[in-house]
C-alpha cells in the first residue's frame, strides 16, 4: 500500500493484481541478470528483456 501511495486498503485491493504480475516479472528479470552474470545463461544480450517480452529498465 505504501510503496504505490495508496491511502486505503480499499484502493490497494483494487491494484493488488497488477502489483503481483508485476513483482513476479521483476523478480524474473532479477533471476536472468544473476543467471547471465555467473555464465549460466544464453540470453544473447537481452538481460533486461522480462518473460512477458517487456523490457526491464
Amino acid at each position: 500500500m505504501d510503496r504505490l501511495g495508496h491511502t486505503s486498503p480499499r484502493a490497494a485491493l483494487r491494484y493488488q493484481h497488477a502489483t503481483a504480475k508485476r513483482d513476479e516479472a521483476i523478480a524474473d528479470g532479477i533471476d536472468r541478470i544473476l543467471d547471465a552474470a555467473q555464465g549460466d545463461s544464453d540470453l544473447g544480450g537481452n538481460v533486461l528483456r522480462f518473460r512477458d517480452g517487456t523490457a526491464g529498465a
